[in-house]
Order: C-alpha cells, then sequence, then structure tokens
C-alpha cells in the first residue's frame, strides 16, 4: 500500500465517527485497498481503531472481512513476525469480536 494511501486511511479513520457518510467513506476506501495492506499498513489501522464493542459489533460485516484478510496466509505471518507488540494485542481483541456469533 502506498503511503499516501496510508495517510488517507488514518485521516478518514480519525474522522470516521462523525457521520454515517464519513463511516461509509472510510469503509468503503479500506475494503478498496484491502488486497494492498502490508504490516505497516495493518499496524496503523489496528492502532487507529477505537475498539468499543458496540461500534464493532455494529460495523461486523465490514470488521470480519478486513481481519480475514489479515489472517490469510501469506499476510498472517508476516504480520505475527513484524507487528508492534501494541498492535498484535489489538489485533487479538478485534479478533475476540468478529468471532463472536
Amino acid at each position: 500500500m502506498e503511503w499516501e494511501d496510508k495517510v488517507e486511511m488514518i485521516r478518514l479513520g480519525k474522522i470516521k465517527d462523525d457521520s454515517n457518510e464519513d463511516m461509509k467513506n472510510y469503509k468503503e476506501f479500506v475494503l478498496k485497498h484491502l488486497d494492498e495492506f502490508d504490516v505497516q499498513a495493518v499496524d496503523m489501522f489496528i492502532t487507529n481503531e477505537t475498539l468499543y464493542p458496540e461500534k464493532i459489533l455494529y460495523h461486523i460485516d465490514f470488521y470480519r472481512k478486513v481481519y480475514n484478510r489479515f489472517t490469510e496466509p501469506e499476510l498472517d505471518e508476516e504480520i505475527n513476525n513484524n507487528i508492534s507488540l501494541r498492535a498484535n494485542i489489538r489485533l487479538g481483541v478485534l479478533e475476540g469480536y468478529v468471532n463472536i456469533d
């Protein structure tokens, strides 16, 4: 993922809770670029997220798609070997939410 796209993802992520339209734009942007995510983008994404259960569960389809991408074999091993401890813990929290049935 290009640096400019990572910066835009963070910008959109910081305003996503301001309105439904902002959240829609954020989700569309992330899903559009999801296949391009590298470890740095994963770290930036998960560190920027507000991991409130009600927010995650309200947008559960989005977060499941994102989490499923992060656990695909070609990215999962790289994430496990290179992501920051803080981001790894936050990813574990997200995992707990997306696996709620």
